[in-house]
Protein backbone atom coordinates (compact mmCIF):
# COMPACT_ATOMS: atom_id res chain seq x y z
CA UNK A 1 0.00 0.00 0.00
CA UNK A 2 1.54 3.12 -1.13
CA UNK A 3 1.14 6.00 1.21
CA UNK A 4 0.30 9.63 0.63
CA UNK A 5 2.80 11.78 -0.23
CA UNK A 6 3.83 14.52 2.55
CA UNK A 7 2.67 17.89 0.65
CA UNK A 8 3.83 20.67 3.28
CA UNK A 9 5.44 22.26 0.62
CA UNK A 10 3.50 21.40 -2.99
CA UNK A 11 2.39 24.05 -5.12
CA UNK A 12 -0.17 23.39 -8.21
CA UNK A 13 1.83 25.82 -11.19
CA UNK A 14 -0.76 25.33 -13.98
CA UNK A 15 -3.39 23.14 -15.56
CA UNK A 16 -2.72 22.71 -18.99
CA UNK A 17 -5.03 20.93 -21.61
CA UNK A 18 -3.27 17.84 -23.24
CA UNK A 19 -3.12 18.53 -26.81
CA UNK A 20 -4.90 15.95 -29.12
CA UNK A 21 -1.35 14.15 -29.79
CA UNK A 22 -0.36 13.92 -26.24
CA UNK A 23 -3.63 12.93 -25.20
CA UNK A 24 -3.65 10.33 -27.98
CA UNK A 25 -0.48 9.13 -27.31
CA UNK A 26 -1.25 8.98 -23.48
CA UNK A 27 -3.80 6.67 -24.22
CA UNK A 28 -2.10 4.60 -26.87
CA UNK A 29 0.72 3.94 -24.28
CA UNK A 30 -1.54 2.12 -22.43
CA UNK A 31 -2.55 4.08 -20.04
CA UNK A 32 -6.68 3.89 -18.42
CA UNK A 33 -8.49 6.84 -18.53
CA UNK A 34 -10.51 6.13 -15.32
CA UNK A 35 -14.51 5.60 -16.00
CA UNK A 36 -14.71 8.27 -12.95
CA UNK A 37 -11.99 10.71 -13.92
CA UNK A 38 -12.03 11.59 -17.76
CA UNK A 39 -7.94 12.69 -17.85
CA UNK A 40 -7.96 15.99 -20.84
CA UNK A 41 -5.18 17.95 -18.92
CA UNK A 42 -1.62 18.23 -17.71
CA UNK A 43 -1.58 19.23 -13.87
CA UNK A 44 2.01 20.87 -13.61
CA UNK A 45 3.48 21.30 -9.73
CA UNK A 46 6.89 21.55 -7.55
CA UNK A 47 7.17 19.57 -4.63
CA UNK A 48 9.69 20.46 -2.02
CA UNK A 49 10.98 17.72 0.26
CA UNK A 50 14.09 18.13 2.85
CA UNK A 51 17.06 17.15 1.68
CA UNK A 52 17.67 14.61 4.38
CA UNK A 53 15.73 13.73 7.53
CA UNK A 54 17.74 16.35 9.84
CA UNK A 55 17.94 18.69 7.04
CA UNK A 56 16.09 22.23 7.38
CA UNK A 57 17.17 22.17 3.34
CA UNK A 58 14.81 21.45 0.63
CA UNK A 59 15.02 20.24 -2.75
CA UNK A 60 12.37 20.50 -5.42
CA UNK A 61 11.00 18.62 -8.26
CA UNK A 62 8.77 19.16 -11.18
CA UNK A 63 5.88 16.85 -10.96
CA UNK A 64 3.44 16.67 -13.95
CA UNK A 65 0.22 14.90 -13.13
CA UNK A 66 -2.52 13.98 -15.43
CA UNK A 67 -6.23 15.67 -14.43
CA UNK A 68 -9.75 16.07 -15.48
CA UNK A 69 -10.49 19.24 -16.13
CA UNK A 70 -11.58 20.17 -12.74
CA UNK A 71 -8.59 19.64 -11.56
CA UNK A 72 -8.40 15.94 -9.61
CA UNK A 73 -5.82 14.03 -9.89
CA UNK A 74 -4.46 10.86 -8.88
CA UNK A 75 -1.52 11.73 -6.57
CA UNK A 76 0.24 8.19 -6.76
CA UNK A 77 0.22 8.25 -10.46
CA UNK A 78 2.04 11.07 -11.66
CA UNK A 79 3.24 10.83 -15.55
CA UNK A 80 6.69 12.80 -14.72
CA UNK A 81 8.75 13.61 -12.01
CA UNK A 82 12.19 15.74 -12.20
CA UNK A 83 15.15 15.37 -10.60
CA UNK A 84 15.40 16.71 -7.84
CA UNK A 85 16.76 20.42 -8.18
CA UNK A 86 18.32 22.17 -5.42
CA UNK A 87 17.12 25.62 -6.32
CA UNK A 88 13.74 26.45 -6.44
CA UNK A 89 14.18 29.04 -8.96
CA UNK A 90 15.95 26.15 -11.05
CA UNK A 91 12.58 24.37 -10.14
CA UNK A 92 10.44 26.70 -11.78
CA UNK A 93 12.43 27.77 -14.52
CA UNK A 94 12.24 23.90 -15.36
CA UNK A 95 8.35 23.99 -14.52
CA UNK A 96 7.91 26.56 -17.60
CA UNK A 97 9.80 24.28 -19.99
CA UNK A 98 7.34 21.39 -19.10
CA UNK A 99 4.82 24.10 -19.24
CA UNK A 100 6.01 25.44 -23.15
CA UNK A 101 6.16 21.91 -24.39
CA UNK A 102 2.41 20.94 -23.06
CA UNK A 103 0.88 23.85 -24.57
CA UNK A 104 2.70 22.88 -27.93
CA UNK A 105 1.03 19.41 -27.75
CA UNK A 106 4.61 17.93 -27.28
CA UNK A 107 4.68 17.00 -23.77
CA UNK A 108 4.69 13.45 -24.09
CA UNK A 109 7.81 13.19 -27.24
CA UNK A 110 9.44 15.88 -24.81
CA UNK A 111 9.56 14.11 -21.05
CA UNK A 112 8.30 10.00 -22.03
CA UNK A 113 10.37 9.45 -18.60
CA UNK A 114 6.72 7.69 -17.11
CA UNK A 115 7.72 6.95 -13.25
CA UNK A 116 6.55 4.00 -12.11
Amino acid sequence: MKLSPSYREYYQKSMIPMGVNDQNTYQTAGEENDSRMLLTHWLVALQGEPENPDSDFYVWRVIVYPANSEGSFKWNDPYYASPPHRCIQKAIEFARTIETCAKSDNLINSFSQKIS
